[in-house]
């Protein structure tokens, strides 16, 4: 979605860049508008498809979607709202996705970036959050946002011994400025 040359100054070089070359007679600037209108496109279709997920998992109970990729879709549309702002429309649309996931309780994260009101107590009770290998051998709990769901990660996880700090605070507080 960020390959637009003309905007952020960068040569993205692909195997994919002849496929739009013939279309457009050659014309290399042609070229790379379609190759960035697809890839737009492309990206939005993934985000609906994430949509899907979270819908059918909310109805009936399925684990469909891969929590990894909904939680890294969240950065990729964070990355979006720096580089054109929240107000843009794609970017509003591409936000739109995640409120399937924010109402069915997939965590602050997804509140955040689907546009939810999150109190800033919430965002602080994350801030010393700690996390045993039992409960999970990852330091980002809003990627197991079933987990979140279900109350097994939560702001609750005390400090001890064995016990690694998560790095949830530092995720939720910096979308909380992106999205502000």
């Amino acid at each position: 979605v960020l390959c637009d040359d003309a905007r952020y100054d960068l040569n993205y070089r692909s195997s994919d860049l002849p496929l739009f070359l013939v279309p457009c007679f050659g014309n290399i600037k042609c070229a790379k508008g379609n190759r960035r209108g697809a890839c737009k496109q492309l990206f939005s279709l993934a985000l609906h498809a994430h949509k899907l997920t979270g819908r059918w998992e909310t109805s009936g109970g399925l684990d469909l979607s891969d929590e990894y990729s909904v939680f890294n879709a969240l950065a990729a549309v964070s990355l979006q709202c720096l580089a054109w702002g929240k107000d843009d429309s794609d970017v509003r649309d591409w936000r739109k996705n995640f409120t399937v996931h924010a109402d069915a309780g997939w965590g602050p994260a997804f509140q955040i970036v689907s546009g939810r009101h999150v109190a800033d107590a919430e965002i602080q009770a994350w801030k010393n959050v700690h996390v045993t290998r039992e409960q999970d051998n990852d330091i980002i709990a809003a990627q197991r946002s079933k987990k979140i769901r279900d109350g097994i990660l939560s702001p609750d996880l005390a400090e001890g011994p064995e016990r690694w700090l998560l790095l949830d605070y530092v995720i939720l507080d910096g979308l909380r400025l992106v999205w502000k």
